[in-house]
């Protein structure tokens, strides 16, 4: 009996969600070098719909390969490796795998799964779909993953999305591990500050300050890992990669074109790409603002530390203000949770305004205060759940936050 007719009579499992790998009764099939492993995981993604020759010329890494070299790679899959591939002359005019040799395809189930989870699902859900990565498939893929795999990519954006707002993150069992194969992916910071401060003896704390840095570093390394920026060009290398739980934030971190970049660049920029919970450090919030709570509910801050007025700060303020920002006991955290419903709120009222409810209409403005006052009634309740609450409010945060239609600001 060939290679190819035992092969039919073994069904395959094929892993692609990390090293591409294919077993046959759980044994790799060793004979599957890269280079055909990249065919068959373009020709696995693409599922009984199937790929054309001119579609996986275009979409191997490293350039279009020619006709005759694909057609050696398919050959190689089918002779060495006894994977059955239907032939298009048999028929049709794409490649596609016989599904009676194909026992499981990990990206597949991975994608079916996403799909089928509910608006809230349970962790245990979550866990089970993470489990099924070993790795990053771009790490070995010699070019960006496109074509079927974006139909993976979006339904890793999903997962990530969801586990990110969850309220029982953190007793996620694969949610670190997760996390650690994709490094550079920003959307897993959340994720990887929960589960980096489990290990962590000291919270990491932010801190963006021009001027007294020593000063505050003083106060503040007996209890806290302090993250220092003193200048706008390296809070520009960090922001993209920031690992803390918690932001302490100078109001005038000068520039030659405004003394007010703390809010305008730091605070705004947590605001809206973190969920990082952040304080200001002030002398005296600018004359435009009538009190500290428009300038805190604007830009999501804990709260505001007042300098004196030589620019000093009192120590035992600091460190109640940085034990604010990172304290989780329910009182800290359902505090932390009324400010994302109040900015939220607040940028929906602010662009109704200025776009004279163009980009936020009236009714859509009504819709976001009764939601508001339900979760603030909530937030108040003496049966109060805080990790069901944070979800309400991260759920609350994406219908009404800087990702919805129309946002402005």
């Amino acid at each position: 009996m060939s290679l190819l007719d035992a092969a039919r009579r073994t069904p395959i499992s094929i892993q692609l969600l990390g090293e591409i790998e294919v077993r046959r009764a759980g044994t790799p099939v060793q004979e599957l070098t890269a280079a055909r492993a990249e065919v068959l995981a373009l020709i696995a993604l693409s599922g009984e719909r199937g790929i054309t020759k001119r579609e996986l010329g275009n979409l191997i890494p490293g350039g279009r390969l020619s006709d005759d070299a694909l057609h050696r790679r398919i050959s190689d899959l089918r002779k060495r490796c006894g994977i059955v591939i239907q032939d298009p002359r048999q028929g049709r005019n794409r490649y596609v795998l016989e599904p009676l040799h194909v026992e499981s395809i990990d990206a597949v189930q991975f994608v079916d799964g996403v799909a089928a989870l509910s608006a809230t699902p349970q962790i245990g859900d979550l866990d089970r779909l993470m489990r099924l990565w070993s790795g990053d498939p771009a790490r070995s893929w010699k070019g960006p993953l496109r074509g079927p795999w974006d139909q993976v990519i979006q339904a890793r954006a999903t997962l990530v999305e969801h586990l990110a707002r969850h309220p029982e993150l953190e007793k996620a069992a694969e949610a670190a591990r997760f996390a650690s194969l994709f490094p550079v992916l920003p959307e897993l910071n959340v994720v990887r500050s929960s589960f980096s401060r489990r290990t962590r003896s000291k919270p990491r704390l932010l801190v963006v300050e021009d001027q007294i840095m020593g000063e505050i570093r003083e106060v503040l390394d007996s209890a806290f890992c302090v993250v220092p920026v003193i200048s706008l060009p390296r809070w520009n290398e960090e922001r993209d990669n920031l690992m803390v739980d918690g932001a302490l934030i100078d109001l005038h971190l000068t520039d030659n074109l405004s003394d007010n970049y703390g809010t305008t660049v730091v605070a705004e920029y947590l605001r809206r790409h973190t969920e990082i919970p952040a304080a200001l450090m002030s002398v005296a919030p600018p004359a435009r603002y009538h009190a500290q709570d428009d300038l805190r509910i604007k830009y999501r801050l804990v709260d505001i530390v007042q300098k004196n007025s030589a620019g000093r700060l009192n120590g035992e303020d600091l460190l109640h203000v940085a034990r604010e920002l990172v304290d989780m006991d329910d009182r800290s955290r359902v505090t932390r949770l009324n400010l994302w419903i109040d900015c939220d709120e607040y940028h929906v009222k602010s662009d109704s305004l200025l776009s004279g409810g163009r980009g936020t209409p009236r009714n859509s403005v009504e819709q976001c205060r009764r939601e508001a006052e339900m979760l603030r009634a909530k937030s108040r309740s003496a049966a109060l759940n805080v990790n069901a609450l944070h979800g309400e409010v991260m759920e609350f945060h994406r219908r009404w936050g800087p990702g919805r239609s129309g946002a402005r600001y």
